[in-house]
C-alpha cells in the first residue's frame, strides 16, 4: 500500500470510518449525505433515475444533484447486491440511533463497497508496539472494474411558453437592503453536489473514473415561462431615452470580436468590481500569516498585479448569431448583455481573482462586472448597478483552471450571467460555490462580498478589521483640600 514505510511490514490497516466514506464511496458532498441520511426507496429516487438498459452493459443515469465522477460507485449500487448491502449496513448504523434527544452515540459502520482487491495510498503513523497503522487520510484510491459501465448522457429540450400580459407582475428580488439580483440563479449552495471532497493531495491510482459514453440517451422536454418584466423606475442612459425605446434596443451593435474593440481593459474607477478588489488586497495585507499574495488574471497577461486591476471583455460570438435556431429576440438580448451599459458604448468584463494561501491550495474568485444604468426617482438621476452572482472556487491545475476561465467567458452571454448547471457541475474546478454581493455592519460592500464568499469554501479566519491598540485611560488625581 502507498504511504506506508518500507522498511516494516504491517499486517493491519485502519482507516477511520468517516475518511473512508468521504473519499472511498464518491466525489462528491451529495453522496455521502444522501446514502446516511435517506431509506433505501428514497435512496434509490436521488441516486439515478430509471432509463432503459443497454444489454452487455452497467448503464447508468445518475440522479440531480450528484458529480458526473460519481457515477462509478452508483453504477455498483445499481446493479451490484453486495454494494446495496454496504450501504444498508450504514444506513442502519446510523437510523438505529434517531432518538438524539438521549444523546446517544452513534458509531457507523462503513464497508468496502466492492469485493475486489485495489490500491490504497494514506498517510498516518504506526500504532506502537503493533504491526497496525493508522491511516489517518486517504491520498489515492484504485477504483474497480469499469469496463460494463456507461453513463446515460442527458440531453434536456427546452421550450418557451408565450408571455401572459394579463398576467400580474411578478415580486421583485430582494437581497439584503434592496440589492436587486438579476441573475436567474439564486446561488448558495445549490446544487451541493458539486463540492468535491478530494483535495489537491488526492490522486487516483490506476485510470480513476472512466465516463465510457451508452449508446442510449435520455431526453426530457421542459416548459420555461418568459418571465414579465417588472419596471418600477424609468431607466435612462446617456442619450436621454430610455432603455425600452426603440432607438436604444435596435442601435447598431459592433460585436467586441472586432479588432477595434478592445479584448481586455482596466476596470472602471468604481463600483463593485473595485470594491471586491481593495477587499482582496485588504485581505492580504491584514492576514500576511495566511494570504501570500493577491493576482488577477487575463488571458494576455496572465497573473499580474496592479492597483486597478484588468478586466477581460465579453464578446459576441459570430457562430451564434449565425444560428438559425436562436431567435432574434435572443440574439439581440445576447448581443446587448456583453455591454456594461444601455447605449452599448461600453464592454463589459469580467474579474478573475487569484487568492494564493499558504498551506493550502489558492483560491479562486469570479465575478462581472455590473451594468451600470440611470434611474429617475423623484426627478433626480442616480447611477446604479444591475449585477450578477459571483463565483468562488478551487482548481487541481493551471491548465484546467484556464479552460474553465474560457468556459465561462463563451457561455454567460448566452444566458445572460446565469450559471448554468453544465458550468456548475464542471469537473475542471473543485469546491465552487456561487456568491452574491452582501452586506454586513462595519465592512464595505466588497469586504462583506469578499467574506461570504470565503466563508463558502470553509475560510472563516480572514480578518478585514484592522486592530486598533486601546490608550490606557488616565485619570487625574483629585485635587485635595488644605
Amino acid at each position: 500500500m502507498g504511504g506506508l514505510p518500507t522498511d516494516q511490514e504491517y499486517k493491519e490497516l485502519l482507516v477511520p470510518c468517516f475518511e473512508f466514506l468521504v473519499r472511498g464511496y464518491g466525489l462528491s458532498t451529495e453522496l455521502p449525505r444522501i446514502l446516511t441520511t435517506y431509506d433505501e426507496a428514497e435512496r434509490h429516487e436521488r441516486l439515478y433515475t430509471p432509463h432503459p438498459g443497454e444489454e452487455g452493459t452497467w448503464t447508468v443515469l445518475i440522479g440531480d444533484g450528484l458529480t458526473l465522477n460519481d457515477h462509478v460507485f452508483i453504477a455498483y449500487y445499481q446493479y451490484s447486491e453486495y454494494t446495496q448491502n454496504a450501504v444498508r449496513i450504514l444506513f442502519s448504523s446510523i437510523a438505529k440511533h434517531d432518538d438524539f434527544d438521549k444523546k446517544n452515540h452513534i458509531y457507523p459502520k462503513v464497508m468496502p463497497w466492492h469485493e475486489e482487491t485495489r490500491k490504497i495510498r494514506v498517510s498516518g503513523f504506526n500504532i506502537s508496539g503493533t504491526n497496525a497503522f493508522l491511516g489517518l487520510r486517504i491520498l489515492g484510491i484504485d477504483l474497480p472494474d469499469q469496463t460494463l459501465i456507461r453513463s446515460v448522457t442527458k440531453e434536456v429540450h427546452q421550450v418557451k411558453k408565450p408571455i401572459d400580459h394579463n398576467a400580474p407582475k411578478p415580486p421583485e428580488l430582494q437581497l439584503g437592503s434592496g440589492q436587486i439580483n438579476v441573475s436567474e440563479d439564486q446561488g448558495g449552495r445549490r446544487p451541493l453536489s458539486q463540492t468535491v471532497i478530494l483535495d489537491h493531495e488526492f490522486e487516483w491510482l490506476g485510470s480513476g473514473p472512466i465516463a465510457k459514453k451508452s449508446k442510449t440517451k435520455h431526453e426530457r422536454t421542459i416548459t420555461r415561462s418568459q418571465r414579465k418584466k417588472n419596471i418600477k423606475e424609468t431607466n435612462t442612459v446617456g442619450t436621454g431615452e430610455p432603455d425600452s425605446s426603440k432607438d436604444v434596443l435596435n442601435a447598431t451593435i459592433n460585436p467586441t470580436t472586432n479588432k477595434d474593440n478592445a479584448t481586455e481593459f482596466e476596470a472602471p474607477e468604481q463600483g463593485r468590481i473595485m470594491d471586491l478588489w481593495n477587499a482582496c488586497v485588504k485581505a492580504r495585507l491584514l492576514n500576511p500569516s495566511i494570504v501570500n499574495a493577491v493576482h488577477y488574471y487575463t488571458f494576455e497577461e496572465d497573473f499580474n498585479y496592479n492597483d486597478k486591476p484588468t478586466l477581460m471583455a465579453f464578446s459576441v460570438n459570430s457562430e451564434t448569431l449565425e444560428n438559425e435556431d436562436i431567435s432574434d429576440g435572443e440574439k439581440q438580448a445576447y448581443k446587448n448583455w456583453c455591454y456594461a451599459n444601455s447605449n452599448k458604448t461600453a464592454t463589459r468584463g469580467a474579474l478573475v481573482i487569484r487568492l494564493s494561501l499558504k498551506n493550502c491550495p489558492p483560491v479562486y474568485i469570479f465575478d462581472i462586472q455590473p451594468a451600470i444604468y440611470i434611474s429617475n426617482v423623484e426627478g433626480k438621476s442616480i447611477h446604479k448597478e444591475r449585477g450578477h452572482s459571483g463565483l468562488v472556487f478551487r482548481s487541481k491545475t493551471l491548465e484546467q483552471f484556464e479552460q474553465y476561465i474560457s468556459d465561462l467567458m463563451k457561455s454567460l452571454p448566452l444566458s445572460e450571467g446565469s450559471y448554468s448547471k453544465t458550468l456548475q457541475g464542471s469537473n475542471l474546478v473543485t469546491q465552487l460555490f456561487v456568491f452574491r454581493r452582501s452586506k454586513s455592519a462595519g465592512f464595505s460592500d466588497g469586504e462583506s462580498t469578499l467574506l461570504n464568499a470565503l466563508r463558502k469554501i470553509g475560510i472563516t479566519n480572514i480578518q478585514l478589521k484592522e486592530k486598533t491598540e486601546e490608550k490606557p485611560t488616565v485619570i487625574p488625581p483629585k485635587n485635595k483640600r488644605m
